[in-house]
């Protein structure tokens, strides 16, 4: 809106302006954010068409430089819809990691048990730990690895 009444003054007010820019300006105005850039874009092609030749009252030096920002404010709205695109997966998996991890907490009993039963079970899967079994070797009498 800043630049289309900037532009507007520097060529002179006339009847297009309340008639065509002031409806467009307030349409910039009244842009929501949505999940798509489509109603962005879609404002993007109605100032294209319809408002740079007259609002920078048809110079050349002004109306060229103002369709290049326009097409990178379009690059840009690409650019976004990716980004958006990566960060809505990476949320998405974060999201699931979080359900799960609620679920999990709501169906375990977390009980810690006293440190005399939890002593004699560590104890316990260290002597009886399958993996253990199969390492130790036996050299007469005794382990290797005792």
């Amino acid at each position: 809106p800043f630049v289309l009444m900037t532009l507007a003054n520097l060529r002179g007010w006339c009847s297009w302006d309340s008639m065509v820019l002031g409806p467009f300006i307030t349409k910039l105005m009244n842009l929501r954010p949505t999940d798509t850039m489509d109603p962005a874009n879609e404002l993007l092609n109605e100032l294209n068409s319809n408002i740079v030749d007259n609002v920078c009252g048809g110079i050349f030096s002004r109306m060229e430089p103002f369709r290049r920002w326009i097409t990178q404010m379009r690059v840009a709205n690409e650019l976004i819809m990716t980004e958006k695109e990566k960060v809505q997966t990476i949320l998405s998996s974060v999201t699931a990691g979080i359900e799960a991890g609620y679920k999990l907490t709501k169906t375990v009993d977390w009980m810690v048990p006293d440190n005399v039963t939890m002593l004699k079970y560590v104890v316990q899967h260290i002597k009886l730990d399958p993996a253990k079994k199969r390492l130790r070797q036996y050299n007469g009498d005794r382990l290797v690895d005792e």
